[in-house]
């Protein structure tokens, strides 16, 4: 079996905080009456082989993508758990998984990964994450039903009408893996000089055409009377504190996120969101218990 390239040092934090979150979660529900589902619309092929640096240099900001000076030293690679074989191997299982997968390859190690979990009820998707996992939330009750949910996209896939409709089942326990670096690169300094696909992109992630007004400022054009022009302003804190604020406005609680790696170029934001309103309370204590107090390098 080939494993999936993909990742580096962040990937290996953002996967033990869900499997140590996925431990707590499981834990805790074990003798409540839900049916426990798992759902991972970028499942990957349940091995993941990664580049891991050596040597970094710690600078704090996203500009460093602009500077290739500051690109890691990458020494040596590792094959670890995906998210998919993570979540079956926790001892406590969910009554059900289901796993999404577009590329045939994967998919078909998927595929392998089932077989050999034949006690286990799991379903597999092939096709887009985000027509595949709106399909999976129609079909299930979630009156009866609790659910976690970890979204890690390959870039920006991951549309704002997914990310509401997993908020309205009240039931879901959210990881989302949201790539600050992609959002920053299709923002371009000067806002004229982004295509209409760019901006798209951006307000199908975000929901919204509002970024525009929030990352950018008119600035005063040339002494020879050139028009102003609208310049980006945002830095990584602004971009990370709007897409909080638009998660909450449809989530019951979104703390604020793990920014990641931890050294070196802030690259993506780990966001948890709980959607369900009455458990939240015990959903962000086991979650911020994980992010405040682990060592997870």
């Amino acid at each position: 079996m080939t494993a999936h390239r993909f990742g580096g040092n962040h990937t290996k934090i953002k996967l033990e905080v869900v499997r140590l979150y996925i431990d707590f979660y499981t834990r805790v529900l074990k003798k409540q009456p839900f049916k426990l589902i798992y759902v991972d619309p970028f499942a990957g092929s349940g091995d993941c082989e990664i580049k891991i640096s050596a040597k970094r240099k710690d600078i704090n900001t996203i500009d460093a993508f602009e500077n290739t000076e500051h690109e890691p030293s990458l020494t040596n690679t590792t094959t670890i758990d995906g998210s998919a074989k993570i979540a079956l191997n926790i001892d406590r299982l969910f009554d059900e998984y289901h796993f999404v997968e577009e590329n045939v390859k994967r998919y078909e190690q998927l595929e392998s990964l089932k077989a050999k979990h034949s006690d286990k009820v799991i379903h597999l998707y092939k096709g887009d994450a985000n027509q595949k996992l709106l399909k999976i939330l129609q079909q299930v009750n979630w009156k009866n039903t609790r659910a976690i949910i970890f979204i890690d996209p390959y870039g920006m896939e991951t549309e704002w009408e997914t990310l509401v409709a997993i908020a309205n089942t009240k039931a879901v326990d959210l990881w989302y893996l949201f790539p600050l670096s992609g959002v920053y690169r299709q923002a371009a300094n000067n806002y004229d000089s982004m295509d209409k696909g760019k901006i798209e992109a951006i307000n199908r992630m975000l929901g919204t055409d509002e970024w525009q007004t929030t990352f950018y400022e008119s600035k005063q054009g040339d002494m020879f009377g050139s028009e102003p022009l609208l310049q980006r302003t945002a830095d990584i804190d602004d971009i990370v504190r709007f897409t909080q604020e638009r998660l909450s406005s449809i989530f019951a609680k979104v703390p604020e996120p793990k920014l990641l790696p931890d050294t070196g170029p802030v690259m993506f934001a780990l966001f948890f969101a709980v959607a369900n309103p009455r458990a939240a309370s015990i959903s962000l204590r086991g979650a911020n218990h994980i992010i405040k107090h682990m060592k997870l390098r």
